[in-house]
């Protein structure tokens, strides 16, 4: 993604984006039988970013924490205002990652040690690329004292 092919920004509802997301997922969470615990999803919560790219941004967030999930683990998803910016959270249960793997999980084509699940290794490198455009800060970390992995977005207000 070029920093020229962003496109407009518009004020959206974050909470319905995220929501729509989850929902086109949702026979992936019941096939794997996760559950799902879901916060902050209450009241709308306006930002100004680009629908098509923040909806490929949560997807990918989506679609990796259901697939790399634990079979029946827990998928935890957050969204609340704090400081200025909307806070997603998403965690889930999964095979443990090395401290070092963290440093990678959003390069390019990085596939880890899970051979046993489909992709190219591009979900993670898009996220970090459309948070960029967004000006929102990324981070990734070990959830649940190392058996998780979990990804948190600021994106400004």
């Amino acid at each position: 993604l070029d920093a020229s092919d962003h496109g407009e920004y518009v004020a959206l509802d974050l909470k319905s984006l995220i929501n729509e997301q989850i929902v086109d997922l949702a026979d992936l969470a019941c096939d794997r039988e996760l559950e799902l615990e879901i916060h902050g999803f209450d009241e709308p919560l306006w930002i100004k970013g680009n629908p098509d790219l923040l909806g490929v941004l949560f997807r990918n967030l989506v679609l990796n924490a259901f697939t790399y999930s634990s079979f029946a683990g827990e998928v935890c998803i957050s969204l609340k205002s704090l400081n200025g910016s909307a806070e997603f959270v998403i965690a889930n249960a999964c095979q443990p990652l090395g401290e070092e793997e963290f440093k990678f999980v959003s390069t390019r084509f990085y596939r880890g040690n899970r051979s046993d699940v489909h992709g190219s290794g591009l979900g993670l490198s898009i996220v970090q690329r459309i948070a960029q455009l967004h000006q929102a800060p990324l981070e990734f970390s070990p959830w649940r004292e190392g058996r998780g992995f979990k990804a948190t977005v600021c994106i400004p207000l």
